[in-house]
């Protein structure tokens, strides 16, 4: 399944407006209160829909046990509102999207829908704007055939874990595959899920160790015991390997067009280690090993996305199916060193080659080290006033990093890099990183004239993190 377009009625920052879509994937750039953190929360809404789950319509809904799974809900004040604060009659977002067979490329088109509220008091989501989308969705995507993911990481991801409720308990230690609506749990939340698919990990690891142990000691490995557990351990591979899988081939170094291909980067292996307390452990090409945890924070958050993706579609889909579907990032560059920053999105395409990702940067090393061909694309959205616009930009492959900068994001070389460290300090100091944040500190001195604008930006940075 991937979006084609979306056209935009009254909603947050928008009062009308539409986007077209890429096929793999679209990058969205522009400042800060630009609209894109409108435009992606506006995707969410609209493929929510998906989560209904009216008895009317006769349809047995894909919530199934995931109880906060539905369809999203819309405040008063995300309606668009004019300079009296008087908000729109309605918001209207209204999406074309398309079924894709993967097989031979082939597409058919998904009714068109609409995520449509009135602004009146107590008044409720329009269900029969999306009804024919739905309906088409549980006719096409059954039981029987793969579903699409659906998943977005915040600029927060994965610093802001899930809470281990009792539900989730269940889901971690059942032995069997898990129901495929797990597969979309908290896909739209800012949290991450990135501690529970590391616990599912360990817990498959140890039971697969544990019947691995159990088989070498049956003598008759024809007996009953035997072929039982021998099932058990073909389905806790298939689980671990599908996982490590895309990790492997998303830190390889297979792509010759890749900026970075020193081993330090490559996964060679994820095993679980500890004695009281288990944990994860990535083994590197280059010999090192480290803790899952304890990787660089850019690193982090990136293999986390891809953990993510490799495990909710294994679930939705099991181990046969090639993940698909829709991913949004929010500041794909975040903690991310240049030379990844160079790499992130090719590598993310190539690992995932049936996933339409739609992701905001504010990294021109993103922006001219993709090279979009055919199937993708570049939005800048702008912000003047009231007026919020946007335009597609020409592929910037191979273009100069300063070029991109003044040309095409409209900043000077040296404010970029003073704001990305303002950015950074900020984000190591909400995270009592303090030492870190000092470095950054001094990084920042290095860069102003004065010891006058130092201080200045020192109070404007301490406002901040007061507000917080």
């Amino acid at each position: 399944m991937r979006i084609k377009e979306i056209k935009i009625n009254n909603f947050h920052c928008y009062q009308q407006t539409n986007f077209q879509f890429a096929d793999r994937v679209t990058i969205l750039i522009g400042k800060n209160g630009s609209g894109k953190s409108s435009l992606i929360k506006s995707i969410k809404n609209a493929l929510s829909i998906f989560f209904s789950n009216n008895p009317l319509w006769g349809y047995q809904t894909i919530v199934g046990s995931v109880s906060d799974l539905s369809v999203a809900n819309l405040s008063l004040r995300e309606i668009w509102h004019d300079n009296d604060m008087k908000p729109a009659e309605y918001v209207d977002i209204r999406v074309t999207a398309e079924k894709v067979n993967y097989e031979d490329g082939s597409s058919d088109g998904i009714p068109s829908w609409s995520f449509r509220k009135f602004s009146t008091p107590k008044s409720k989501l329009q269900n029969s704007y999306y009804k024919n989308a739905y309906k088409y969705f549980r006719e096409n995507y059954t039981d029987n055939t793969a579903w699409p993911l659906f998943v977005y990481y915040s600029d927060r991801y994965p610093h802001i874990d899930a809470k281990l409720s009792d539900s989730i308990k269940i889901m971690i230690d059942n032995d069997e595959k898990l129901y495929r609506c797990w597969g979309y749990y908290h896909w739209d939340k800012d949290s991450s899920c990135a501690l529970i698919w590391q616990e599912r990990f360990i817990r498959i690891h140890n039971l697969l160790f544990k019947r691995q142990q159990r088989f070498s000691r049956i003598e008759d490995k024809r007996s009953k015991e035997a072929v039982a557990c021998r099932k058990d351990i073909e389905k806790f591979t298939a689980e671990i390997d599908f996982v490590l899988k895309y990790i492997k081939k998303f830190t390889s170094n297979a792509d010759s067009n890749l900026s970075d291909i020193t081993n330090v980067l490559q996964v060679t292996d994820i095993i679980v280690d500890g004695v009281n307390e288990n944990y994860l452990v990535a083994y590197f090409a280059d010999g090192s090993r480290r803790r899952w945890d304890e990787l660089p924070a850019g690193y982090e958050r990136l293999y986390n996305i891809v953990f993510d993706i490799a495990y909710r579609s294994y679930i939705l889909n099991g181990p046969e199916c090639e993940p698909q579907g829709i991913v949004l990032v929010d500041e794909l560059d975040l903690h991310l060193h240049p030379s990844m920053e160079q790499d992130v999105l090719q590598r993310l395409t190539s690992t995932f080659e049936h996933i339409q990702f739609i992701v905001s940067t504010h990294s021109p090393l993103v922006i001219s080290n993709t090279p979009l061909g055919d199937f993708g694309k570049i939005i800048l959205l702008r912000h003047d006033g009231e007026i919020y616009d946007h335009t597609d930009i020409s592929d910037q492959y191979g273009m100069d990093y300063d070029l991109v900068l003044s040309a095409v994001m409209d900043t000077e070389p040296r404010n970029a890099k003073l704001e990305q460290l303002k950015g950074k300090y900020l984000r190591l100091m909400r995270r009592k990183k303090t030492e870190l944040a000092e470095e950054t500190l001094v990084a920042i001195k290095s860069l102003v004239a004065s010891d006058d604008r130092y201080q200045q930006i020192a109070k404007e940075l301490n406002l901040d993190l007061k507000e917080d």
